[in-house]
């Protein structure tokens, strides 16, 4: 669950029009991430410390943040959805830690999401060659991913709605394929196989709207490990997803119209103000 917008306790944002432009733009973005068109990302940066103070509570926290190392001469990136689901802030970061880069996007997803996770995975799965009795669960697995890597993408209606919006090859939008591990006998052998087979990629998000979804890419792409706790930190469910962006960080057509009520909202209760 999101958390509620707040304006800053001390200033009035109707009094700020650098930051009451920055939440009408995203309103409008919203708007045409609805309609299948994509906005430029809105860079917060330059904003001076009060108006960029004002901007980001009057947005609140969202439950999803998002991590992809630095790779590839790509400068390392932190995203994280605001109160408003659908807009998103993404900070690029130098070695030291210092942002290079502050921007708000409106849509299913931020670009980033798309182009970064797998920058520098590679396309194929390693096949074990110590198959046993004990990991014949994870070759089953491993065969079954690889097939859906090496088939036609089957898209739906929101996929290529998303694809349109990102301004990207279809293919990027297909609709994932899953498989619940947690579903298969809990081999330790096996699991350990499945690991080190997909590897580790550079890219982790993590999901609390309803307990805990903590996201991996893989090192074959695109492949993402998932795993669902609940509020004492068991885990429930153990999976594998195939597709570019995994669908528990994606905001739904629904969540943007949703979104978009709001912002209308807020803006409507600032001119009152």
């Amino acid at each position: 669950m999101n958390s509620t917008p707040q304006t800053h306790p001390t200033l009035d944002i109707a009094d700020c029009p650098p930051a009451l432009k920055i939440l009408e733009q995203l309103r409008t973005g919203i708007a045409h991430s609805i309609a299948g068109h994509r906005d430029a990302p809105i860079s917060i940066a330059t904003l001076d410390a009060a108006a960029h103070a004002l901007v980001i509570e009057a947005l609140g926290d969202g439950d999803i943040r998002a991590e992809f190392d630095a790779c590839d001469q790509h400068p390392k990136a932190i995203l994280s959805e605001t109160g408003i689901t659908g807009v998103w802030r993404w900070q690029l970061l130098d070695p030291a830690g210092e942002s290079i880069a502050d921007a708000l996007e409106a849509g299913g997803c931020p670009r980033l999401m798309y182009e970064r996770p797998f920058q520098t995975a590679r396309d194929h799965i390693d096949w074990p060659r110590d198959a046993c009795d004990d990991t014949m669960d994870a070759v089953a697995v491993l065969t079954e991913l690889d097939a859906h890597l090496n088939q036609p993408p089957q898209l739906d209606a929101s996929a290529r709605a998303r694809a349109a919006d990102l301004d990207i090859d279809s293919n990027s939008s297909a609709v994932p394929h899953r498989i619940n591990l947690s579903m298969l006998p809990q081999n330790p052998a096996a699991m350990e196989l499945i690991d080190r087979c997909l590897g580790s990629g550079t890219a982790r998000m993590v999901n609390l709207g309803y307990g805990r979804c903590e996201i991996e890419a893989t090192a074959v792409r695109p492949i993402w490990r998932l795993r669902h706790f609940n509020k004492t930190g068991r885990l429930l469910l153990d999976s594998v997803e195939i597709g570019p962006v995994p669908t528990a960080v994606l905001a739904t057509p629904e969540d943007l119209s949703d979104s978009h009520d709001r912002l209308n909202t807020l803006l409507s209760e600032i001119e009152e103000h």
